[in-house]
């Protein structure tokens, strides 16, 4: 081989070797960046910020999301801004197909506040409120406050914008407000509608030994806790309560003490005091009745939330009521209520001429009302562990119930 035929030949190799390497040179790989900006020192997220990549930009949306695609892998800054706000600049390491980078602006800018008294309907002032600005979204941002012993609220450095206040507390009404906070401090103040309060003037009522409860509802006044008066007496089969002179209670399971938690149990007569007069005294003290078939009708759609005044018909009608009337704790099969308004109805109630089924409590809390059907039957409610309803039912006057006092 001459020197010209070798050098041909290695020229020739050098260029298939480059060509080879030039085929096998790494592809370029891109990563999305993405995350949500948000206001300072809140989760409230901020719209119409840009963020520039490279020569790549993007606006967050109104949720405060950005996404900005086909950033080459490597390390790059990232910047955001608008206006009224510090332009945020940082280091951004796009080392995977999908980057989440989440931003908080900062600001020189003082936000506003939302501040205010909250009241109950009858014009006390209520502590203990929690006061919470929602997201956009209706999850809860870190912006809240609680009102104090004077009603008051205060919830500073909200963002200027559409906001959602949430307000809600214990045993009253849950508002929803939906305002605009403008460049400028913004006052509010709530009336709230309060539930499970004493009745004005009369938080308790001692009798028989005992000290009941008041709770409003409504405009009526109700015994928080059943009718627990009489003379304990061991029930016996189909033993009856009579006409001796003697107030007598049976107690569920013909234990003395579920009295104390449930209440005594009473035939419709003996409840009565031997009057068949709907809205009398009964065994209920001085200026307190047994409520009758319309009261308990409008306690039923004082507290549903749906329906102001249920249908009359017997079974269980309305919608809630009997939820917001059963007490949070005590009830079986995931039964209990959440005692909205302060009733506490507990579920320790008979069916039957006997008062003591062994075993048959957390199920259903039977009350009688005054009104009659006939000779021998009467009107009583029904709330059960199965149902967030009332029932309303009729029968026999020999059956064993609760039962609750209602104001004159």
């Amino acid at each position: 081989m001459n020197s010209k035929s070798y050098y041909l030949i290695a020229g020739m190799l050098m260029i298939l070797i480059f060509s080879c390497n030039k085929e096998k040179s790494t592809p370029i790989i891109y990563a999305k960046v993405n995350g949500v900006i948000y206001n300072p020192n809140t989760t409230i997220p901020m719209q119409g910020v840009e963020i520039n990549i490279l020569d790549l930009s993007t606006y967050s949306n109104d949720s405060g999301y950005f996404a900005i695609e086909h950033v080459p892998y490597g390390s790059y800054s990232i910047e955001a801004k608008r206006d009224g706000f510090k332009d945020f600049v940082s280091e951004i390491a796009a080392n995977d197909s999908l980057v989440e980078f989440n931003i908080e602006m900062s600001t020189d800018v003082l936000y506003n506040k939302v501040f205010g008294i909250i009241k109950n309907q009858r014009d006390e002032l209520m502590q203990n409120v929690n006061v919470k600005i929602l997201n956009p979204d209706g999850t809860i941002s870190q912006l809240s406050s609680k009102s104090g012993p004077t009603g008051y609220f205060e919830i500073s450095n909200i963002p200027v914008g559409d906001r959602t206040i949430d307000i809600n507390g214990e045993s009253c009404q849950h508002l929803v407000i939906d305002t605009f906070v403008k460049n400028s401090d913004l006052e509010i103040n709530l009336t709230l509608t309060s539930y499970g309060s004493p009745c004005n003037g009369i938080s308790t009522v001692d009798y028989e030994g005992q000290v009941y409860h008041t709770v409003s509802i409504g405009n009526q006044c109700w015994f928080k806790e059943n009718l627990n008066v009489g003379v304990f007496r061991k029930q016996n089969p189909w033993e009856s309560q009579s006409d001796n002179g003697i107030l007598e209670k049976f107690c569920f399971d013909n234990l003395e003490y579920n009295c104390d938690t449930f209440g005594g149990l009473y035939e419709w007569d003996e409840l009565m005091n031997y009057q068949n007069l709907e809205g009398t005294q009964g065994i209920c003290p001085v200026g307190w009745h047994i409520p009758c078939d319309e009261e308990w009708l409008i306690l039923t759609g004082e507290v549903d939330s749906l329906y102001s005044y249920p249908d009359s018909a017997l079974g269980f009608g309305g919608y809630d009521a009997g939820k917001r009337l059963k007490a949070s704790y005590g009830w079986k099969n995931n039964g209990n209520g959440n005692d909205m308004f302060g009733f506490t109805a507990l579920p320790g109630s008979g069916n039957s001429c006997q008062a003591y089924f062994e075993g048959t409590t957390g199920y259903g809390a039977l009350f009688w009302t005054s009104t009659e059907i006939d000779q021998n039957s009467a009107w009583y409610r029904i709330l059960s562990s199965s149902s967030d309803k009332i029932s309303k039912s009729g029968y026999y006057k020999g059956i064993v119930k609760s039962a609750r006092c209602i104001k004159n």
